[in-house]
């Protein structure tokens, strides 16, 4: 099981504000400008003055578990309904995942 990301956001902890950032160069900094939050559902990034970050902002990211095997199904039957299959075949290639 893989962990992704279902939501991107932060509190900073000087001004109380809750900035998200929900595309991937959505770069987002909080009123005062202490805290910074980039990288959307792609990868969770985090801009502050100093360490230690749990001075500067509190995490409120949510996850959501992806199972590997799920993905390949889902992205090869994408893929077949993509091409003009007849609809035994369709079944056929459904039937092997």
């Amino acid at each position: 099981m893989q962990k992704k990301l279902k939501r991107n956001r932060i509190r900073c902890k000087h001004c109380g504000d809750i900035i998200e950032s929900k595309t991937i160069y959505d770069f987002q900094r909080c009123k005062c400008g202490a805290v910074g939050i980039d990288g959307g559902l792609h990868y969770p990034k985090r801009v502050y003055r100093s360490n230690p970050a749990e001075l500067h902002y509190e995490e409120l990211s949510e996850y959501k578990l992806w199972e590997k095997a799920y993905r390949i199904k889902f992205s090869l039957r994408n893929h077949l309904l993509q091409k003009p299959y007849s609809n035994n075949e369709f079944k056929l290639a459904q039937k092997k995942f």
